[in-house]
């Protein structure tokens, strides 16, 4: 029945447009701290094609979990691998990063990293993220006397906190690349053996869809 439901929404699609080309409708659910340019990589590809249309959905991994299995959604991107009881379901790993330490440029740190982080007003992830179980086990493993002052869903937000204020945070390396760049942020340290991975969950027959398989196919680096 969803099948039939998909199929008739790509048909109402296609008798939507002037153009006489098949449409075919990709459904992705994205977790709310996942960067905008880690998302935006992953859709790019299927963006460019005329004859696909996109829909992206954020919610929190539970639903969206429950709408793969249901076949309301083709792919979840989310920032950890699927361990859950059911067999319908697999996760693929598309991309790995280092997790960089940040203050803006103006924020005076006395100390070597990542002793200096002590006493420090940081922001970190919400607890629904994978980061924030990481960034915890660095403080206990390093003995940091965290001082948590924000935990955020966004990493875009937790971004522009640290660039305009005295705050530290732990990001991906992709996500702070540009703003290392451009100066508004300054690299602290990098997290030793802990890396920011990037998932996609699909049902485990997702080849029977050329397309899907080869969007996964594309982005594993």
């Amino acid at each position: 029945a969803t099948k039939i439901f998909r199929h008739s929404e790509e048909m109402i699609q296609f008798l939507k447009t002037d153009t006489v080309e098949f449409i075919k409708i990709i459904k992705i659910g994205t977790v709310p701290w996942l960067s905008k340019d880690q998302t935006y990589s992953f859709l790019k590809p299927l963006i460019l094609s005329k004859h696909i249309k996109i829909e992206v959905y954020q919610k929190d991994l539970d639903a969206l979990i429950k709408d793969v299995q249901n076949n309301r959604l083709d792919v979840i991107l989310c920032d950890s691998p699927y361990s859950g009881r059911s067999k319908k379901l697999m996760g693929h790993r598309l991309t790995t990063d280092p997790i960089i330490c940040v203050c803006s440029p103006s924020h005076r740190i006395k100390g070597k990293f990542p002793n200096s982080l002590n006493g420090q007003k940081i922001i970190n992830y919400s607890e629904a993220c994978m980061m924030a179980e990481k960034i915890e086990n660095f403080f206990s493993q390093n003995k940091i006397k965290s001082n948590i002052v924000g935990s955020f869903t966004d990493s875009s937000l937790i971004r522009v906190t640290i660039e305009n204020g005295n705050v530290i945070g732990f990001l991906p390396q992709s996500v702070v690349k540009q703003s290392l760049k451009n100066k508004s942020l300054k690299k602290l340290g990098e997290l030793e053996k802990v890396k920011f991975s990037l998932w996609a969950i699909t049902r485990k027959d997702y080849k029977k869809d050329g397309l899907i398989a080869n969007t996964l196919k594309r982005s594993i680096k």
